[in-house]
């Protein structure tokens, strides 16, 4: 899945995978000064560039460059702290309350809430897909573990700084699980569909007490650790995904994998749109042709092209048969690569001077590809002889004109004429001998014109032409 990273990075988390596009701000002299148990909002935002707190609660900003004495310092040994944690990434997080049981004398009110917010580098854009992340660890030192931690995008910026309570709104990603992991960060993500052009995210409990669930984690020590519920936060991002997987190209036989992220209602060809194979997010098709396919979702309907790589055709040449002594040069076309000859040669022609079936092999992007070509080869001397003087005179010599010598040739068929260009004789060549008679009859003594046309062995016409003197 190729992910198309828009928005922000937490500007806590110097160094967290993706692109950081918040100003990354000097920690160590705005936070010196804020050693005390608690940061004022405006001491936070003063300390970080963009990010703020949106009402009285009083979120903090921790840093390990802090004295270690330091409440604010993740690793602090201060009895006073909310907890103990490793940055998730280089040496910053933050941290919040998430719930107050009420009446737990702490001091603070019921539906209490510490939020934290951030203007992101660039408004979202309306129908496109998102997915929000942030990583979140339990505090060891605080009584209650909840779930609904949640991010919340909107239009404008959720400041109030009239209240401290509860922001009574519906986050786009809520975690609905309790967290309860002290040790490790645990991550929390969603995907949405952006409703609006956002450009604020605001994080926390956007539940109401009634709505929220704890469990019990420990009993603290300390009074102002008692009675609440409280989390470090790290590593806050925000992508955009592709609704759908885009146009795709594939190998004849392969199989393409559609996927979609919208509020599907199903699957489609464009040739049967009415027509739903399938009402699963993910589709595998391997089609035989180039095919659209239809993403039908509550939204809209898209159309998914998907191609296949033109066949790539190979031809060394046909199966020829050649005379002893010619050498056949099989070819491979410009433009391949990885070329390999079953001898082992990598040219791109091969010289065949011995019979046989020869195949090249050659790369392609869809796998090998071969082509075979089969070379044979024959003594195609053609030797033919025919006397030039023969006497049918029954006396048991030279009786018949008939060739003397006869090789390399497959077939034809012998014609022999009369001083007045009358055909007197007609045979096959390999069968003929000619007795001096036509229809019957002796035919006189004196000069007869012959022509034999014949095939060769490697089915080449040829003629031969000539005289011969009829003796009786």
């Amino acid at each position: 899945m190729k992910l198309y990273f828009l928005t922000i990075l937490f500007a806590l988390a110097i160094g967290a995978s993706g692109q950081n596009l918040v100003p990354n701000p000097s920690f160590e002299d705005t936070l010196k000064p804020l050693c005390s148990y608690h940061v004022s909002p405006n001491d936070l935002s003063k300390a970080v560039k963009e990010w703020f707190v949106p009402t009285l609660g009083t979120s903090d900003l921790y840093s390990s460059h802090l004295p270690i004495t330091c409440v604010l310092n993740p690793t602090s040994v201060n009895l006073w702290t909310s907890g103990w944690q490793v940055p998730k990434t280089g040496a910053h997080c933050a941290g919040f309350i998430t719930y107050v049981q009420p009446d737990s004398g702490n001091g603070r009110p019921g539906e209490y809430r510490e939020y934290l917010g951030v203007k992101l580098s660039s408004k979202l854009k309306t129908g496109k897909l998102y997915e929000a992340e942030m990583f979140v660890s339990l505090a060891d030192s605080i009584e209650f573990a909840t779930n609904s931690l949640g991010m919340c995008f909107s239009d404008t910026s959720l400041l109030d700084t009239t209240h401290r309570t509860l922001i009574d709104l519906e986050p786009q990603v809520v975690e609905e699980s309790i967290i309860d992991n002290i040790t490790a960060w645990t991550r929390i993500s969603g995907r949405f569909i952006a409703k609006s052009n956002y450009e604020y995210l605001t994080i926390g409990n956007f539940s109401r007490d009634s709505l929220t669930d704890t469990i019990t984690i420990r009993t603290p020590k300390l009074m102002i650790q008692s009675g609440l519920s409280y989390y470090f936060i790290d590593d806050v991002s925000v992508k955009e995904l592709m609704l759908f997987s885009g146009d795709t190209l594939i190998c004849k036989g392969d199989t393409a994998l559609l996927v979609s992220y919208d509020n599907l209602i199903g699957w489609a060809i464009d040739s049967l749109p009415n027509a739903l194979i399938s009402t699963n997010d993910t589709l595998v098709v391997s089609p035989k042709e180039p095919t659209n396919y239809l993403l039908i979702t509550q939204n809209d309907t898209f159309s998914i092209k998907v191609d296949l790589y033109p066949e790539t055709k190979l031809e060394i040449g046909k199966d020829t048969i050649l005379c002893l002594g010619e050498t056949y040069n099989a070819q491979v076309p410009a433009g391949y690569g990885d070329i390999l000859w079953q001898n082992g040669s990598t040219d791109s022609i091969l010289h065949i001077s011995e019979p046989g079936t020869y195949w090249v092999s050659l790369g392609d992007y869809c796998g090998p590809i071969r082509d075979t070509v089969r070379v044979d080869f024959f003594d195609c001397s053609i030797n033919l002889e025919m006397p030039n003087v023969f006497s049918p005179n029954k006396d048991g010599l030279n009786e018949y004109f008939k060739p003397i010598t006869i090789s390399g040739v497959e077939g034809g068929q012998l014609l022999i004429f009369n001083r007045n260009g009358e055909q007197v004789y007609e045979s096959d060549i390999k069968s003929a001998q000619w007795d001096g008679t036509h229809n019957d009859m002796d035919c006189p003594e004196g000069v007869y014109y012959w022509v034999a046309s014949y095939d060769n062995t490697i089915s080449e016409q040829k003629v031969m032409k000539g005289f011969m003197t009829l003796v009786r």
